[in-house]
């Protein structure tokens, strides 16, 4: 399995890899390939991919304080607790501190036992929740 930048041409796998109830917008939608082309940069949209299959993604976005934003974190159903997660994670953090970031905050559904307990694994510290608000403009 390799951990690479994702590019152009796995959009469309990660658009389904990503096609989820608790990734979609405040609006209901799902993320689509056009949306997560914007987030190409060849260091926070990383896919982690065996026999030119995608099998996870992870994209996120430095923030102008000396941080950085994951969006999200998704591997699909098949391959879920097989540790791609972790690399992706771990590929990710390593090109923030490259970058000199000092600190990550994530968006994850916390609804999800599951998605809770794995970045409480990874060390993140879990805080109070809150709603999510959007307005169309």
């Amino acid at each position: 399995m390799n951990i690479r930048p994702s590019t152009k041409v796995d959009l469309e796998q990660c658009e389904n890899i990503f096609n989820l109830p608790e990734l979609a917008d405040v609006s209901g939608d799902k993320l689509s390939a056009g949306y997560l082309e914007g987030f190409l940069d060849g260091k926070y949209f990383l896919v982690a991919e065996k026999d030119n299959k995608i099998l996870g993604a992870i994209y996120g976005a430095p923030i102008r304080t000396g941080g950085i934003m994951i969006w999200s974190l998704a591997i699909l159903n098949d391959y879920k607790g097989k540790g791609i997660g972790h690399k992706l994670l771990e590929k990710f953090e390593k090109n923030a501190v490259d970058d000199n970031k000092k600190w990550i905050i994530l968006h994850a559904p916390a609804e999800s036992d599951a998605v809770v307990d794995f970045y409480k694994k990874h060390h993140y510290d879990i805080g109070n929740k809150f709603i999510e608000c959007a307005k169309d403009l």
